[in-house]
């Protein structure tokens, strides 16, 4: 596995926080003009993708991304690319993928166009804070500060002021999201118990992040010595995984039997059956997909880890080769 997919915990979190920053844009660049700030050009008004078209891509996007499917992330990322030349945060994913294959060129082209659509760090920052200025009581346009701060900045006490000002903001009622990445920016500062506080808010808050919140905080618990509590999170952590995985073939179930053609489902679901080494029912949804969708990439990245785990060397080569031409014929 290279270094970026053995980072996939860290880049779920950050793509949770990119998809808020992606559902926000629209917001934001209506706000930019109320307030005299200039939207980025070449984009004609009203042509931004909705919250729930960019949500769904980038959904798959992450499947593929904690599968460690580099080709299915990229072919993705071109997708969303071509559809809406000004992502700049498929632009900053893909550089990333691409100087993790070792493809320094195509890094490379794709952190100078993100200078051209407005995506370095200054760049936005400096947005940023100009419309924060206008708004001053809108806590998004603070969140995405943070965001940037963070990510692209490496700026963890000021990531930490504007998080603490979102949570005044929200007066005590913020996301998840927001606990989560504070919790990881006050461990980066030293503040493990803060950041176990930030953890329990979110277990608290029994959100989409609670697996991930007991998993760093049994973590942060084995490191301050609290053994005890580290291992009652992970006993709750493996009820939960099963219940998860038996959660996930049931609704997945549901979703195909109401529509046949969902084919994200089908690869979540295959990817379940292949995990449990369930290889005929995986290797039917692998097959339904590629009939459904002959061009994409998901059934032939679901049909190689099926064949892979049957020791069907060839096999496996083979819809890996396609895997990577169907990634190639999108660019």
């Amino acid at each position: 596995m290279n270094t970026l997919f053995a980072r996939s915990s860290t880049w779920v979190l950050t793509l949770c926080a990119g998809l808020m920053l992606i559902q926000t844009v629209s917001s934001f660049a209506r706000e930019n003009q109320e307030s005299g700030i200039q939207p980025s050009s070449g984009r004609p008004e009203g042509a931004l993708r909705s919250s729930d078209e960019t949500s769904a891509e980038w959904k798959v996007v992450g499947e593929c991304l904690v599968a460690g499917d580099s080709d299915c992330v990229l072919g993705l990322l071109d997708q969303i690319i071509k559809e809406d030349p000004e992502a700049w945060e498929a632009y900053a994913l893909r550089a990333a993928v691409l100087e993790d294959s070792g493809d320094l060129a195509g890094a490379e082209r794709d952190k100078r166009t993100l200078a051209g659509v407005g995506g370095t760090y200054t760049a936005i920052q400096t947005r940023l804070s100009q419309a924060i200025d206008a708004n001053p009581g809108d806590p998004d346009l603070v969140w995405q500060r943070a965001v940037r701060r963070w990510q692209a900045g490496n700026d963890v006490v000021r990531a930490l002021s504007d998080l603490d000002r979102v949570i005044v903001l929200y007066d005590g009622a913020a996301p998840q999201e927001v606990h989560m990445m504070r919790a990881k920016l006050l461990e980066v500062h030293g503040d493990y118990d803060g950041a176990i506080l930030d953890y329990s808010t979110v277990i608290e808050l029994d959100s989409g992040y609670g697996a991930n919140a007991l998993t760093e905080r049994a973590r942060l618990f084995g490191l301050v010595g609290r053994a005890d509590d580290a291992d009652l999170d992970l006993q709750i952590l493996a009820e939960m995984d099963q219940a998860r995985h038996d959660d996930l073939i049931t609704n997945t179930s549901k979703r195909i039997e109401a529509h046949p053609g969902d084919i994200m489902s089908l690869f979540m679901r295959g990817m379940e059956y292949a995990d449990r080494d369930d290889l005929g029912a995986a290797l039917r949804d692998a097959e339904t997909i590629m009939h459904l969708a002959p061009d994409s990439l998901l059934g032939y990245s679901l049909r190689s880890k099926v064949r892979r785990k049957q020791g069907d060397i060839n096999g496996y080569r083979e819809d890996r080769a396609m895997v990577k031409k169907l990634s190639q014929g999108e660019r």
